[in-house]
């Protein structure tokens, strides 16, 4: 998904440092940084749905463990 400042964001399903899922951003210059690695215990773990633009913050994910909890950034 590219939101402001051109910057590219993605969401893996698993992989990440807790082998779940990850929010990554890519900057245009060619960068990259992980921005949140979920945990399965502690905050679900396991995309739902998809990345979203909002105007409070830059992304909004929703992420399921018992119910569907949605993450800022």
């Amino acid at each position: 998904m590219q939101a402001s400042a051109r910057n590219l964001y993605g969401l893996a399903s698993s992989g990440g440092a807790n082998n779940a899922s990850t929010i990554s951003r890519i900057f245009t210059a060619g960068s990259f940084k992980v921005l949140r690695h979920f945990n399965l215990n502690t905050d679900g773990g396991t995309p739902l749905g998809s990345l979203l633009v909002h105007k409070v913050s830059p992304l909004l994910a929703k992420y399921a463990k018992k119910r569907t909890e949605e993450v800022l950034l």
